[in-house]
Formats: structure tokens, C-alpha cells, sequence
């Protein structure tokens, strides 16, 4: 195992999550001259193969391991340079936050080291950075042939709205779920009332509101059959104390397999073809506006 002058970039969490650190710390890796083993954490957040999503022409060495295995495989003098605790690691080991660090900092930091483990689940501030990454980054080709063809046959282009609708663990509250719906069917109904020939693509993780627009507006409706959406890890609220494979407990009470995740990025990817209308804090959506900088998937 040589793991001389690397980067070794942990991919965990939902997708957005994972692309979060992938798509920034690929970057971080290029600026410092590392080079680049992605650990990719499969769990009920994202059970995904990195090679799912992404060519195997992109010749990353890619591991799965959990943070507990990562952190059993790697020798104890290999810092982990992390946004926040998840869980007990090695006493002997050197774990850094890097929490109120700039881009900078942490730069000046994985310089001073030879090799380090990194983690984080945004750096929004950094989108240039990111969509360098979703540059490089070669997609699936049976990921990029669904959404080409999508978007040939449908017409997919900056004339069609695109609206992003995320539900199931997002909200709290469930009025202020169905409130936050309302509002976007409202939306939605007036713009079709301004310009009724409008055609607006809908993706979301509830197959329920795919189908009801869908149904009442097909006309101007457009949305990709989908076989595989979020469901609940357990029979409880989507708010609900769940732990995953290391031992960590969230509030989100969600599953998304392989075939999720896929049929979320041909999603995600579809959605960036678009004029995008939503805003929000979702990190499903801010990946959708760093692809849609990109003139051509590749």
C-alpha cells in the first residue's frame, strides 16, 4: 500500500454530500501536488460505488472502507483532516478540524504533511473549484446515454424550466413540508397561466408529486420514469434517530441504494440542462447549478 505524498479524499453522505468533498478536495489535491485514493463510504446515505457514477476512464484508485475501517487500514501517523466529529478514531492518531479554515489554511496545511485524510461535506464558497472538478470529472457512459437521450427526445434545453422538489427528510415539521409543496405548486400554476405552452421538468425524491403534476398538467410537465426513490431506513418518521454502519446516529431516516443514487445523478444532471428556477439550501440543487456552468456532459 503506497501511500506516499496523498491525498486520501473520504466520499460519504448523501450524493450532493459526497460531491461536496469529491468535487472540492480533487482540486485541493491538483493545487498541493498529492496524489489521490478516494475512500468511498458506503451507508444508508448513499450506497453507492463511486464507479456507478462516475468512467472508470477518470483512473482514481478508489476503496470503501467505513470511517471505523479507514481508520483501522491507515497507519496511526496519518492525519484526518475533518469538518466535524462523527466518531472515537485511533488515540494515537492526529485528527485536525478544519472548521473556520480557508481554502488557504487548508492548503498551507496538507502541504506541511505527506499524506493526510480529508473530509467535508461542503465548501460551497469555492463553486469554481468545484465545477473545475465536474470538468474533469468523466460521467458513467450508461449515466450520460440515459440523460443525452432524455434530453434529445424531450427537447431538454434552456427554454425548459427546471424545478427541483425535495421532500421526505427535508423538512422538520410536516405542515411546513406540505406548506413548502403548496407554494411550488402555486408557482408552478402561475407560470403555466403566464405562458401556457411553458414546458417545466420536475425531479424530486417523492414519486407521488412526480405523478400528480405529471397527471394534472401533462402538457407542460416533463419528468423521467424513475424506478428507485428515498425510502425510510426504518418504520418511523422521516425525522428519526437512525444509525448507520459506524455507530453514528442522524436525524434522517432515510435508505438510498445504488440504484437511488444513479437514477438521482441522471436526475441532477438532467435538471443542469435546464433554465433552473429553484433556490435553496439543498445540496442536490447547488450541484445541479455547478453542471449547468458546463456547456457539454462528458
Amino acid at each position: 500500500m503506497n501511500l506516499k505524498n496523498t491525498l486520501i479524499i473520504i466520499m460519504e453522505g448523501g450524493m450532493g454530500n459526497k460531491f461536496g468533498c469529491v468535487h472540492y478536495a480533487l482540486q485541493l489535491a491538483k493545487e498541493c501536488g498529492k496524489n489521490v485514493i478516494i475512500n468511498n463510504v458506503r451507508n444508508i446515505h448513499g450506497d453507492v460505488g463511486f464507479y456507478d457514477l462516475f468512467s472508470e476512464k477518470n483512473n482514481i484508485e478508489v476503496w470503501e472502507n467505513t470511517y471505523t475501517g479507514l481508520d483501522k487500514k491507515l497507519p496511526t501517523n496519518i492525519p484526518f483532516l475533518i469538518h466535524k466529529g462523527y466518531f472515537k478514531f485511533n488515540p494515537e492518531r492526529e485528527v485536525i478540524f478544519h472548521a473556520g479554515m480557508d481554502h488557504s489554511q487548508i492548503v498551507h496545511y496538507v502541504k506541511s504533511v505527506d499524506t493526510c485524510a480529508y473530509l467535508t461535506d461542503s465548501n460551497w464558497n469555492y463553486i469554481d473549484l468545484m465545477v473545475q472538478s465536474a470538468k474533469e470529472l468523466k460521467i458513467n457512459k450508461n449515466v450520460l446515454k440515459k440523460v443525452n437521450t432524455f434530453c434529445s427526445n424531450n427537447k431538454i434545453d434552456k427554454n425548459v424550466l427546471g424545478i427541483h422538489i425535495r421532500t421526505c427528510e427535508w423538512y422538520d415539521d410536516e405542515n411546513q413540508k406540505q406548506d413548502a409543496i403548496n407554494s411550488i405548486y402555486q408557482f408552478i400554476q402561475d407560470k403555466i397561466v403566464k405562458n401556457p405552452n411553458i414546458k417545466i421538468f420536475i425531479c424530486s425524491d417523492n414519486e407521488r408529486i412526480e405523478n400528480n403534476l405529471k397527471s394534472q398538467l401533462p402538457d407542460n410537465i416533463i419528468t423521467i420514469e424513475k424506478h428507485h426513490y428515498t425510502k425510510k431506513s426504518v418504520d418511523a418518521p422521516w425525522r428519526h434517530l437512525v444509525e448507520d454502519v459506524d455507530g453514528r446516529t442522524f436525524p434522517y431516516n432515510v435508505n438510498r441504494t445504488s440504484e437511488t443514487v444513479v437514477e438521482g445523478f441522471i436526475d441532477m444532471l438532467i435538471l443542469s440542462r435546464t433554465n433552473i428556477l429553484t433556490e435553496g439550501s439543498s445540496s442536490f440543487l447547488f450541484f445541479a447549478k455547478v453542471y449547468s456552468k458546463l456547456n457539454e456532459l462528458k
